[in-house]
């Protein structure tokens, strides 16, 4: 085989792929909501250095090669069709530019025609912008068709030009598989690493038997919660089952896992259904539960919360043994957080009135 096909069905693929990598990494790290937007202008002009040396990377291996831009475009037409940085159509427009304006003795890329370049480009970006209002084609299916429509078009126009050989056209064909058949590695194993790293995220704020937020996600959200300027009226809620321990002691541990799964379960779809998606519900562990609700009045709160006791009140819990059932009630006290005030403190005085709910009968909503 010589070069003439050995850089387009092989050399070039690796070197795309290797390119949309780099790309991929670097929009991960503009995506990380950079406050400071001089972090924004850095990372947009790494962005666009990274590309312009790819670009003319490649276009020195296919113009000198083919005399032809082939491959110039597929880096911005698979970045585009991720639909994330709209720089990419910026960047895919200019493309056939980029040579000309980077290379210093401009007659190396003189045979380049412009006009014609700028329309194979369009037609490239009109597919996309088509391909990306589609919203029942996945992005695999959608830069299958992109690669191919590009390649297409890029044959029609050499035809044209009287400058199409049968060695580029099986050269560009199979080229433009392996790459397809890399970028869908490359997006495969993508996508496996984000779902593991979303599963290990969600896990970390989860409590793993009731699925609500755990402490370490009340920390981070009362940050985040901090800083947002249209929340007013934020209110800690801290509950207790009342008589937990006996419970377990009773019926053993594994059926007080199912009072706490049914519990809690009630208790977010109350919540949920009067406060979302102004709302948290948490369980700190054991039998501890804590409620944010913003942007509400303690009226409010305290009808959600009365459901939740009048539903436990009228019904019992049936254990797996379809013979025992347990009817149980719990306290709470919920307190308003307090400007200039740590959350954590706002926290503890939720918890004190429990304590005082605990002492004078339990089974009560107390506010102060």
């Amino acid at each position: 085989m010589n070069l003439s096909l050995i850089y387009p069905t092989i050399s070039l693929p690796i070197i795309t792929i290797s390119m949309v990598v780099t790309q991929t990494q670097i929009e991960k790290v503009w995506e990380k909501q950079l406050e400071d937007w001089r972090h924004h202008l850095f990372i947009i002009l790494c962005f666009t250095t990274f590309y312009i040396l790819q670009t003319v990377c490649i276009a020195n291996v296919t113009i000198f090669t083919f005399k032809a831009i082939a491959y110039m475009y597929v880096i911005p037409t698979i970045m585009v069709l991720r639909n994330k940085q709209h720089i990419w159509w910026f960047l895919l427009f200019i493309t056939p530019l980029i040579p000309l304006l980077i290379g210093l003795d401009l007659k190396r890329y003189s045979f380049i025609n412009i006009p014609a370049t700028l329309l194979q480009i369009s037609s490239i970006a009109l597919i996309c912008f088509i391909l990306n209002h589609c919203q029942n084609l996945s992005y695999q299916v959608k830069y299958i068709i992109a690669l191919y429509s590009g390649s297409l078009i890029h044959f029609v126009r050499l035809y044209i030009e009287n400058e199409l050989h049968l060695t580029f056209l099986i050269a560009l064909t199979i080229g433009t598989t392996f790459t397809i058949m890399g970028e869908s590695w490359r997006y495969y194993f993508e996508s496996r690493h984000e779902e593991a790293i979303a599963k290990l995220h969600y896990e970390s704020k989860r409590d793993e038997l009731t699925g609500l937020l755990n402490f370490r996600a009340f920390d981070q959200e009362m940050k985040n919660l901090s800083k947002r300027p249209n929340i007013t009226n934020t209110y800690i809620g801290a509950i207790d089952i009342d008589h937990f321990k006996v419970i377990n002691d009773t019926y053993g541990h594994l059926n007080g896992n199912i009072v706490l799964h049914t519990f809690s379960k009630k208790l977010k779809h109350e919540i949920d259904k009067a406060f979302a998606p102004n709302c948290f519900v948490y369980r700190f562990g054991g039998d501890e539960f804590s409620i944010v609700i913003f942007n509400a009045n303690p009226e409010q709160i305290i009808a959600a919360l009365n459901n939740v006791e009048q539903y436990f009140r009228d019904n019992f819990i049936k254990l797996p043994d379809n013979k025992t059932k347990i009817k149980f009630s719990f306290s709470c006290g919920f307190t308003k957080h307090l400007s200039n005030e740590h959350f954590y403190n706002t926290l503890e005085r939720a918890d004190d009135l429990v304590y005082k709910v605990k002492n004078n009968g339990r089974g009560k909503i107390l506010t102060d």
